[in-house]
């Protein structure tokens, strides 16, 4: 018979399994396992015979525990692996001997490996970090750290956009707040009605509100644009690449670009349309000029014509004569437009002209921004200032603010020349082509006294005719020329965080104050400052005072509605005039 089979091995067994059972680190922890039947000597590892497995109690899989040694026939140790996927499971020991004899001890202990990033340790589980809250990859498994620590250079009211944050930089400021950095902190600013901040807003991609502008997206400096909407459309430089709209650039959005100019409603338009596209530069203009003519010349325009239809028409005798129907058309108007309603008219139109020419200064003076209903009413008599030109149309033929401030402050000297010219030519040039032909017969001197009023004087007739003009433009215009005079030396920072700083006049945002253009103007700035502060209604307030009672003051206009002893005050407005002007600019400096 054949011999009866062996007896198996004897089968390995572990009764405990020694070291710690929450492992900090992802491996090389030493694990001791005390059990029998391991084989018998001492060997130095590592040990061929033997091997050491951990292993999923769930059957997720199993790992190789290296480096097998033993210290005795009870005694075996390994290092324990890099992290397996099943690591914060329990798990099992598995000794295997060259002869497959296996012993087992299943849920001996769990590896418990470090969570990964944006997980914590919570008791033999890895939990999400929450909202809040951030941890990065490390050992350091127990908590995750909070957003708004102050000293890991994070603001206090720092959120996450939801759980298992990975890393610092997930951190954000809430609604309402935008981040921005100093050095290795970053802080959360409130935002105000100049910005919308949604979570995770950040300096750099504020979305800028239409209405408001700031020089460039590293400055927290968000200014309101005196254009409005029109011009600053907001949003932010990253996605628009401007806040301004098409064709607008500059500071405040207020400069065109070449090829286009500053129109009416605020926009800028293309040069070809400078005139079609603002009436007032087509039909206000020249009627105010052709108003200002007829008045200055009004008594001469009337001698004229009559000379002219007596020349043409006979005597003049019938009824239905010209002569005789321009008599009556002058006497029906004359019967309509009483001394009284003259005198009315004359006062109600200088008191209106100042309060308007006042009002459309407030906001290029003291720097404010009128509701928009009301600066489209205003819109319609912008003609008022009298800068019209310069303002809307002059910078498509290259006239820029500083030969705009010299056209302004040098028109009451070209007045004086055009009228100047144009009474030579009606009173003294005929005669003096007739002297210079050879003298002037009795025939031409009875002409030319027959069509002068009796009692004629030249110089009166030049203060009406030349003086009055000169006077009456400056003093209209008054207003306007301080404003522009002033604002040569009114600039501005663009932006007061910006380490190189920029200066530009609040007037024209395209002017750089340290410009060589801008110095070269100094000394007619000065002058012109000097004129139109002082020197004018000192002129004007003398014209009033000494000629009022002989009847030849040049600005008769001026003094209408005063009592005689009063007749000066206007100078005295004028004054204050400048010095609204004047002192609200200088304040702003």
């Amino acid at each position: 018979p054949p011999p009866p089979p062996s007896p198996p091995p004897p089968r390995a067994s572990i009764t405990a399994v020694l070291g710690p059972t929450d492992f900090a680190e992802v491996g090389g922890e030493t694990l001791i396992i005390q059990g029998s039947n391991f084989g018998p000597g001492v060997c130095e590892p590592p040990c061929p015979d033997l091997t050491v497995f951990l292993y999923d109690v769930d059957g997720a899989g199993e790992v190789l525990c290296p480096d097998v040694g033993r210290m005795s026939d009870e005694f075996i140790w390994c290092q324990v692996p890099p992290r397996p996927a099943f690591y914060n499971l329990p798990m099992g020991v598995r000794v295997r001997k060259v002869s497959d004899t296996v012993g087992e001890s299943p849920g001996l202990f769990n590896y418990r490996g470090t969570c990964p990033a944006g997980q914590f340790r919570n008791g033999e589980q890895c939990s999400e970090c929450a909202e809040g809250s951030y941890r990065r990859a490390g050992p350091e498994d127990k908590e995750c750290l909070p957003c708004g620590d102050p000293q890991a250079g994070l603001d206090a009211l720092m959120i996450t956009r939801g759980t298992g944050s990975t890393k610092k930089a997930q951190c954000i400021c809430p609604p309402t707040y935008y981040e921005r950095r100093y050095g290795g902190n970053r802080f959360c600013f409130a935002c105000n009605n100049t910005a919308t901040c949604g979570a995770g807003s950040t300096l750099e991609r504020l979305e800028i509100n239409p209405g408001f502008w700031r020089n460039s997206n590293a400055t927290a400096d968000v200014r309101p644009c005196g254009l409005g909407r029109v011009a600053c459309v907001g949003g932010n430089e990253h996605r628009n690449g401007s806040l301004c709209a098409p064709h607008h650039t500059g500071p405040y959005c207020a400069v065109c670009e070449d090829g286009y100019f500053l129109g009416a409603d605020d926009r800028c338009s293309p040069c070809a349309d400078v005139t079609s596209g603002d009436p007032t530069l087509v039909f206000a203009l020249p009627l105010v000029g052709l108003a200002v003519l007829i008045a200055a010349y009004h008594a001469r325009l009337d001698r004229k014509l009559r000379a002219f239809i007596d020349r043409n028409t006979g005597d003049g005798s019938s009824p239905y004569s010209p002569s005789q129907i321009y008599k009556r058309c002058k006497l029906a108007v004359a019967s309509v437009l009483t001394p009284t309603v003259v005198v009315s008219l004359k006062v109600a139109g200088r008191s209106s002209l100042a309060f308007l020419q006042l009002t459309l200064l407030i906001e290029r003076v003291y720097g404010v921004t009128l509701p928009e209903r009301f600066r489209a009413i205003l819109a319609a008599f912008r003609f008022l200032q009298f800068d019209k030109l310069y303002a809307h149309g002059f910078n498509c033929y290259g006239m820029g603010f500083h030969a705009g401030m010299a056209a302004l402050a040098l028109a009451p000297l070209g007045v004086l020349v055009i009228f100047g010219s144009v009474w030579a030519a009606f009173e003294y040039l005929p005669l003096l082509w007739a002297h210079l032909r050879g003298g002037v017969s009795e025939e031409e001197m009875a002409s030319w006294r027959k069509y002068s009023p009796p009692g004629f004087d030249v110089r009166r007739d030049f203060d009406s005719s030349v003086v009055r003009p000169f006077l009456m433009s400056a003093y209209v215009i008054i207003p306007t020329a301080t404003a522009t005079i002033y604002s040569y030396f009114n600039i501005e920072t663009v932006d007061v965080e910006a380490e190189e700083k920029t200066h530009v006049l609040k007037s024209d945002f395209s002017v750089v104050f340290e410009s060589e253009l801008h110095s070269s103007y100094l000394p007619f700035a000065v002058i012109a400052a000097v004129f139109y502060t002082v020197v004018l209604p000192a002129i004007i307030s003398w014209a009033l005072r000494t000629r009022w009672k002989s009847g030849r003051s040049p600005v008769h206009l001026l003094g209408v509605g005063y009592r005689k002893e009063f007749v000066w005050w206007e100078a005295i407005e004028a004054t204050r005039q400048v010095v609204l002007i004047g002192g609200g600019i200088f304040l702003r400096l």
